[in-house]
């Protein structure tokens, strides 16, 4: 089945003038913010796409990027493809930043893609890496994390006296750094915001869902999860879900270069799959059994044991969750008595957890 590269070979010579911008256009730029643009452009820089993807693999070889791990290694060539096509002529790359800040534990990337007629704003997200995933998963024990907070400074800097049309969006942490942004950004940017696009990005805990500012924000937003999703769907967000068939299985699923598109849009799926909205609830339910304490702790450990397993990317794990568990519960013998007797008490409730979604 297509991809987003596809599209861009089938569409890349019809420009927004005879079809409008649309949920492909907005994943094929959240996709292009991973392309690593580190001294080629900065925050204070511009450069054509064309520029940009030329700069790039003469940087890097082609087969370089080929033979990287990294979930998300198509994004150069979905950059180039940008730069022939007609359809996004003319766009140039601005206030590109790549920050990782280890005390304040905040790793925010984002670049935006001005055109004659928009501007879309894309925050970059997780990799494939378990040291990203991880970023994810410590939303459940934070109101505000450093990046977030950076991704609001990010619109407030850069689109004070802008006056067009503005859209925002990312892919997985990206999507969530999109919304959180436009949130509570200032009123006057958030005015001009026509829409933000999550695409596979977690939601929020309580105090953002119920502010008064996300409540503005919400109806402008396009969520957009594969049908196994994990991470579209974890902690809350509110939102009426764009649900799309991925020819990936499980986890992987979060690779939105394997998400089904026709002519102008995805091929949707007809709902959640059972596994997806299994492991949604026993996630849901196990959490609400934790205290913020106990997430801090489970989430650290847990990841350690991950890569002490040797895991490094999500295309390590096994697409069975509870196997997953059932080696991490393995590996939980080494940790001193206390330690483990706690961590693993909290990961028996979780097993515990998807038996009962299960049954």
């Amino acid at each position: 089945m297509a991809n987003i590269l596809d599209y861009m070979d089938w569409r890349g010579d019809v420009p927004f003038s005879l079809s409008p911008f649309n949920d492909v256009d907005n994943l094929v730029l959240a996709q292009s913010a991973y392309t690593l643009l580190d001294g080629i452009l900065g925050e204070d820089g511009m450069i054509s796409a064309q520029d940009a993807a030329a700069a790039f693999f003469e940087k890097y070889s082609r087969q370089q990027v080929m033979d990287d791990p990294q979930l998300h290694k198509m994004a150069p060539f979905l950059l180039e493809k940008i730069s022939i096509s007609r359809r996004f002529q003319g766009v140039r790359l601005l206030y590109y930043i790549n920050e990782i800040d280890p005390e304040g534990e905040a790793q925010i990337s984002a670049v935006t893609f001005s055109f004659p007629d928009f501007t879309y704003v894309s925050f970059r997200g997780t990799d494939n890496s378990l040291v990203g995933w991880k970023e994810d998963f410590n939303l459940s024990y934070m109101s505000s994390t450093e990046g977030q907070r950076k991704a609001v400074d990010y619109l407030n800097r850069h689109f004070s006296d802008y006056n067009g049309r503005l859209l925002v969006g990312g892919h997985s942490k990206g999507g969530n750094f999109a919304v959180f942004a436009s949130a509570f950004c200032d009123p006057a940017i958030r005015e001009h915001i026509e829409a933000v696009y999550s695409n596979d990005g977690p939601g929020f805990r309580e105090e953002v869902t119920e502010s008064r500012e996300y409540a503005q924000v919400l109806p402008k937003v396009i969520s957009i999860i594969p049908e196994s999703t994990l991470v579209g769907t974890l902690f809350g967000g509110r939102y009426d879900h764009k649900i799309v068939k991925s020819t990936a299985r499980g986890l992987a699923q979060h690779d939105a270069t394997s998400w089904e598109v026709h002519r102008d849009g995805f091929v949707e799926a007809t709902g959640r799959t059972s596994e997806s909205l299994r492991m949604d609830e026993a996630v849901s339910n196990w959490l609400c059994e934790l205290s913020d304490e106990d997430r801090v702790f489970f989430t650290d450990v847990f990841f350690e044991l991950l890569t002490a397993n040797g895991a490094t990317t999500v295309e390590d794990l096994s697409d069975s969750v509870l196997a997953n568990m059932a080696d991490v519960l393995k590996s939980a013998r080494t940790l001193p008595k206390e330690k483990r007797k706690e961590f693993t008490g909290m990961l028996r409730k979780l097993i515990k957890s998807f038996g009962k979604a299960s049954s």
